[in-house]
């Protein structure tokens, strides 16, 4: 679990240093801009935008760069996350000794099979009932005759 923590302060410490060299690009780039809009009369690059808006621009795209990186780690860890909670847990369950899913099923199909077993005998027993009921019957005409 404190490999998890570790991992997670890593991924904190790696996402300020990357928006420290975004911060530090923009700032670079705002000055190249300055510096080339005093030196233009319009401010427009090529593209017909001003420097303000090719910042802008940038920091979109850099945010939403940074914002699928920053998913997708989660979603990282996540996984991660999950597969540590599933091995403890299964961990824990041989520990106790607790009943698998197959060993449930098999339980269950047990108890079904003895079910049946039990229905059937229980009819079979009542015909035999009734036919010894049929066979006193009759030894008891049989006896009345003699």
């Amino acid at each position: 679990m404190s490999d998890f923590f570790d991992k997670a302060l890593l991924l904190g410490a790696g996402l300020e240093k990357k928006l420290k060299e975004l911060a530090c690009e923009l700032e670079s780039t705002g000055r190249e801009n300055r510096k080339g809009s005093d030196s233009e009369d319009s401010g427009a690059d090529a593209d017909g935008l001003g420097a303000k808006e090719r910042i802008e621009n940038k920091l979109v795209t850099e945010g939403v760069r940074g914002v699928k990186e920053l998913v997708s780690l989660i979603k990282d860890g996540k996984d991660k996350v999950d597969g540590e909670v599933s091995w403890i847990t299964d961990s824990v369950a041989d520990r106790l000794g607790l009943a698998t899913a197959s060993e449930l099923a098999s339980v269950k199909e047990m108890a079904r099979v003895a079910r049946e077993e039990a229905d059937a005998s229980t009819k079979n027993l009542e015909k035999a009932t009734r036919r010894l009921k049929k066979l006193e019957k009759r030894l008891t005409e049989l006896e009345k005759e003699d």
